[in-house]
Order: C-alpha cells, then sequence, then structure tokens
C-alpha cells in the first residue's frame, strides 16, 4: 500500500523528486544490461561501489550516493521492467525483511511480554513503513542496516562468526554507499551495546575493563569511520554541518527552520545548537506547523512520541529510567543511537517537511525505547533486601 501510495504522491502530488532521476537513469543502466549483461553489469555495480565505470551513458552523481542509488535502480529494473511501482515494491519488501530480521534477533534478549512493545517500534512505525517502501537513500539504507545490525548482534553472540562477520561487512558497505552518517551512531551505539551486555544487571557499579574496551572499540570505530569518510571526520564535522545549514538557508521554503549559521565551522561552535537540534528531530513537525497533509501526518506521528516521552518524564525518576536503560542492552542500544542520530540530522535538517524521511532510519530505535521503558516502569519497582527488612521493621513498630 504505501509503495502504491509513494507512486502517487511523487508524481502526482510532488510532480518531481530525486526518485524521478534515480529511475530514470535506471532505465538506461537497465538497458544496457538486456543488451550486454556480461559487459555491462559489472560496471554498474562499480558505480555502486563509488568505483570508476565505463558506460556510455551519463551517470549523474557517478561516485556518490547519488550514483549509487541510479546504479541500483538500474540493477531493480533488470529485473522488474520499467514498472516504478515494481522498483519501489522491491525496495519495501527488502526493507519489510530487513526489519522482521532485526526483530527476530532482538526479541530472543527480551521475555514474551515484551514482544508486542519491540513489533510495534521495529516494525510498525507508519513513517517507516511508509518511507522505506519508495527509491530512496534512506529506504535502500535501511534494508543494508537491518542486515548490518542482525549480523553485528548474532556475531556478538557467537553465533556462525564468519558468515556474520560478512553479513556486517556486507551490510556496513551498503549503507556506507549510500548514507555514510548512520554507520557513526551505531558504532557508538553498538560500543554501548557490548558494555551493557557485559555486566551484571542488578550491579550498579562500573566494570572498569568493559568500559575501557568499550571506549577503545568506540574511538577506533569512529576514527576508521573518519578516514573512510573524510568529510564526517571529526575534525571536518563542524565545517560538514556549517555547509548543510548554508545550503538549507539558501533554498528556503514554506517549511524551513533556521538552526545553526555558517560561521559555525567547528564543533565547539555547534554545540549551543544541540538541543534545539535534539528537540527538533525527536518531537517535530508540531500539528499546528503542519502545511500539508504529508507533513501533518507526520506531526501526528511525533505529537504522540512526544506525549509519550512527556509521561516517562513526568512519571518517572530519572535514575529509575537510567536503571532499566543499564539493565537492558537493547535500550542503550537505542538511547546511544536516537541521541547520536537525532543530533547529526537536526543540525544538518533545515526542512520540516523532509524531516520526517531523513530521520527514518532513527524511528524504530525511537519507538521501541520509548514503548520498552513504558511497559518496564510501569511496573512495581523492585525492593531491595534492605529495603524490604526496613519495611518489616516499621509494620512490626506500627
Amino acid at each position: 500500500g504505501s509503495a502504491f501510495f509513494q507512486e502517487w504522491l511523487h508524481y502526482s502530488y510532488y510532480q518531481f523528486s530525486d526518485m524521478h532521476n534515480y529511475i530514470d537513469t535506471g532505465r538506461e543502466l537497465a538497458w544496457l544490461m538486456e543488451c550486454d549483461f556480461m559487459r555491462f553489469t559489472p560496471e554498474v555495480v562499480k558505480v555502486f561501489l563509488h568505483l570508476e565505470a565505463a558506460l556510455p551513458v551519463l551517470v549523474a552523481g557517478d561516485g556518490n550516493p547519488t550514483g549509487s542509488m541510479s546504479a541500483a535502480s538500474g540493477i531493480i529494473t533488470f529485473f522488474t521492467g520499467p514498472s516504478n511501482v515494481a522498483v519501489c515494491l522491491v525496495v519495501a519488501a527488502i526493507a519489510c525483511v530487513a526489519q522482521l530480521a532485526t526483530y527476530k534477533v532482538v526479541r530472543e534478549d527480551h521475555p514474551a511480554a515484551e514482544r508486542t512493545a519491540l513489533q510495534l517500534g521495529l516494525l510498525l512505525v507508519p513513517s517507516v513503513v511508509l518511507w522505506s517502501s519508495l527509491l530512496a537513500k534512506e529506504a535502500v539504507a535501511m534494508c543494508f542496516f537491518g542486515y548490518l545490525c542482525t549480523s553485528a548482534h548474532k556475531f556478538a553472540r557467537g553465533k556462525g562468526v564468519v558468515g556474520n562477520l560478512i553479513g556486517v561487512a556486507i551490510g556496513g558497505l551498503g549503507v556506507a554507499m549510500v548514507k555514510p552518517y548512520i554507520l557513526f551512531p551505531f558504532v557508538l551505539a553498538a560500543a554501548a551495546w557490548f558494555y551493557v551486555s557485559r555486566r551484571d544487571p542488578e550491579s550498579t557499579g562500573i566494570k572498569p575493563v568493559y568500559l575501557m574496551l568499550t571506549a577503545v572499540l568506540a574511538v577506533v570505530g569512529i576514527a576508521a569511520m573518519g578516514a573512510a569518510f573524510p568529510e564526517f571526520a571529526t575534525s571536518k564535522l563542524g565545517e560538514t554541518t556549517a555547509m548543510q545549514q548554508e545550503m538549507g538557508a539558501l533554498a528556503g521554503g514554506g517549511s524551513y527552520i533556521e538552526i545553526g549559521n555558517a560561521g559555525a565551522t567547528t564543533i565547539p561552535e555547534q554545540i549551543p545548537y544541540v538541543p534545539l537540534a535534539l528537540a527538533n528531530a525527536l518531537f517535530r513537525p508540531f500539528i499546528f506547523e503542519s502545511r500539508n497533509g504529508p507533513m501533518f501526518a507526520a506531526s501526528l506521528e511525533s505529537t504522540m512520541l512526544t506525549v509519550m516521552v512527556a509521561a516517562l518524564v513526568w512519571r518517572f525518576r530519572l535514575g529509575r529510567v537510567w536503571h532499566a536503560v543499564l539493565g537492558s542492552p537493547t535500550l542503550m542500544f537505542c538511547l546511544v543511537f536516537v541521541a547520536t542520530f537525532a543530533v547529526a540530522v537536526g543540525l544538518a535538517s533545515t526542512n520540516l517537511g523532509t524531516l520526517s524521511r531523513y530521520r527514518m532510519p532513527m524511528m524504530p530505535f525511537y519507538a521501541t525505547a520509548v514503548l520498552l521503558l513504558r511497559g518496564r516502569l510501569a511496573q512495581p519497582a523492585a525492593i531491595s533486601p534492605r529495603e524490604e527488612e526496613v519495611a518489616a521493621g516499621v509494620r512490626a513498630g506500627a
């Protein structure tokens, strides 16, 4: 349903979008593959991998994620034929299978009572279902990201080490070709998951060895990502963010929101805008900010999550929330991934109309964290033996 809706939305409502370019170029690449499969298929794969390719057609964005999307469109079109809906259906199906795989490995770490929360969060967030059902960078990234998360989880649990290590490489490579910045919060979140999964859930102390190993994993991972993608290295991150903010300001539009400035080219200069970036990515657009149908639908989802987060903050102490996070590797992964992803997207996104699509990869983990916390914190807090002993003495005295 979402795939057919995307066909109408992009060709009748938006009338022009990036998907048009991907599909038009993809048809040319598919035609070349049909003419001489053995000659041109490797060249199309090179385009997807940002490598120099010998092709008789011009591929816009050759050597960057735009070229990768055109190549993905060509490969899909080769099998489906020149049908826009069919291309969207293939992407939707692969993204759905990837999310199902993520759910299947995550549910192993949770009791049956929490499976409904996991199903709702990982599989049925409306904006994720909608925006993973078209030929867009975020949707293709979701296809590979689910595979990355699944393989990394199994690898960490010692299941099929070699096969899952290959899966991590393939999933990470696919994400890197279309949305490389997603890997940065993933590395930090995976390191945090590792630490929590190795500590005693009933302990409140810090495990120095595991904490140090976690820090090393995070630093090495971020350094490796920065070396592979210099524009996202810590030394260039502020400059890259400022450039995105400047481009957004020049584009303007009715849904434009101002954040940062072109002069804030270092990380310290961007820090003052972090709270606003978090608020934008996690809670906006508000209902009264809606200017069209898609934006209104996005505002309903963000408003519901905002109310749920506000209820958690209002009802429960921060210490109890933090204890629940420390007791769950899944919650810790979600918290770190969502926080870092939200800051990055919130700082770089200056249009509320496209924010719903840009933040889509984090939404399953955002919704899952809120739903799991809501269920766990609603249960009576565990009472320590010492507290029970004091309470018994009070009752005896009374």
